[in-house]
């Protein structure tokens, strides 16, 4: 997702439109709105490829309908997380729904833009954008823990892979249960037994590097992946989470219990997401039939 300007920084704008005349135009209404930006204005689709490839995140995009090779129909997908404000010369009630449908944030006619109804666009296009994004982010994460969660994990696996199949950007990831959970429930009852899963998040959060990721899958299963690592070091990460729960016991109310987690390892080697997590699911399953709390690993 782009980061927002502040409003000392001012807006980052791209605006795609193959007409000279309309580029100043709208650099002339943009200057009226009040509002504090940086332009960048492109002409073709190559410009914009260009642009999205060497820029920081733009802050909105105003995206011309119609340009000489066709319709901007296509383009909508290029821009993940920005508000998009198509600007057309057509007034169809068809083509602003298909636009909508596909991603477009709002629409305005060229014929009817004056600067306050351009700053009201762009407003209203960034609220939009910033109640779609936390909508995204709240559905990205598990609601007990606060980590990601399967949904999110599974769409970093696949992009890590993609990478990795391009690029050869290697990766390690780890599937992680918390041992005796059911006789913790069982003994003490459900509420310590959220306590500990919480526990769990926190310990894996506070051993995290940058870039690294913590998700809850489900129950007391857990998963961390560790970008452009291999299993050795990944391995001293998940050592420094053993160690800290075996340090930091989980309170609740007046009870102190020291929990313990089982780790199956692995590196990727390219396999798809459900591959991947059957390979560690193998090592998990092998951690616990040696006796638990400890780390299976494949070098």
């Amino acid at each position: 997702m782009p980061a927002k300007s502040s409003d000392k920084q001012g807006l980052h704008i791209l605006h795609v439109e193959d007409s000279e005349d309309h580029q100043l135009i709208m650099r002339s209404l943009l200057n009226k709105t009040g509002l504090t930006f940086k332009l960048t204005q492109c002409q073709h689709r190559d410009e914009v490829k260009q642009q999205l490839a060497s820029n920081p995140p733009f802050d909105l995009v105003l995206l011309d309908y119609l340009l000489a090779d066709g319709t901007s129909e296509n383009m909508l997908g290029w821009f993940t997380g920005v508000p998009v404000v198509v600007v057309t010369v057509m007034e169809d009630e068809h083509i602003d729904s298909k636009l909508m449908q596909k991603g477009a944030a709002d629409f305005v006619s060229k014929g009817e833009l004056t600067p306050n109804i351009l700053k009201r666009v762009i407003r209203h296009a960034l609220d939009r954008q910033d109640i779609l994004n936390q909508l995204i982010e709240e559905s990205w994460h598990d609601s007990l823990t606060g980590l990601y969660n399967r949904r999110f994990a599974m769409r970093e696996l696949n992009r890590l892979i993609t990478e990795l199949n391009r690029y050869g950007s290697t990766f390690s990831c780890a599937l992680i249960d918390m041992d005796e959970l059911k006789q913790l429930n069982d003994n003490h009852g459900h509420p310590l037994g959220d306590a500990a899963i919480k526990h769990i998040a926190h310990a894996m959060t506070s051993v995290l590097r940058d870039g690294d990721l913590a998700a809850r899958l489900g129950g007391d299963e857990f998963l961390m992946v560790f970008p452009k690592t291999d299993p050795k070091d990944a391995r001293q990460c998940l050592l420094r989470f053993t160690e800290f729960l075996a340090q930091h016991p989980v309170q609740h109310e007046s009870k102190k219990i020291t929990l313990s987690v089982s780790c199956g390892l692995v590196p990727s080697a390219g396999e798809s997401p459900q591959q991947l997590l059957k390979k560690a699911d193998a090592l998990l399953y092998q951690a616990k039939g040696e006796g638990k709390n400890r780390i299976s690993c494949q070098m």
